[in-house]
């Protein structure tokens, strides 16, 4: 009896949906449509918005007969399991650095591969100005 193995991939939220033609609904799977990646999307930027990060996960499975290895290239008509938030608070002693900083007249800047919500989100709690001051994105 052949035995399934499972690839499991997980990272940046956009390229994992990329990967996905279908997601797994309370233990049902179905096609994924224009409205479920709008509904994980929302929520995503909601969590941004409370400075959280987010990652996606999708999986699916491949006979053992198949390979033993997995590369980039088999993370194709994935299914969409969910999404992974957590919090990566500024260190305690980053907000009296900024600060010092500001006070020796430094233009600070922050260069990020986080979402820029987010990043304004730490900004703030770091005690940065962020004003009207925009962020570069590489999109």
């Amino acid at each position: 009896m052949p035995q399934d193995e499972v690839l499991i991939t997980k990272g940046a939220l956009e390229s994992v949906l990329e990967c996905c033609s279908r997601i797994r609904v309370k233990k049902e799977y179905m096609d994924i449509h224009e409205e479920d990646l709008a509904k994980i999307n929302d929520l995503a930027e909601e969590l941004n918005k409370e400075g959280m990060h987010v990652i996606g996960v999708a999986a699916k499975k491949k006979s053992v007969g198949d390979t033993t290895v997995f590369h980039a290239e088999d993370e194709t008509n994935m299914t969409f399991l969910g999404i992974i938030a957590f919090l990566d608070p500024p260190k305690p002693d980053a907000k009296e650095a900024i600060h010092g900083l500001y006070d020796a007249g430094v233009h600070v800047k922050v260069i990020s591969g986080d979402a820029p919500v987010v990043v304004e989100h730490v900004c703030k709690l770091v005690g940065m100005k962020v004003g009207d001051q925009s962020a570069v994105t590489g999109f």
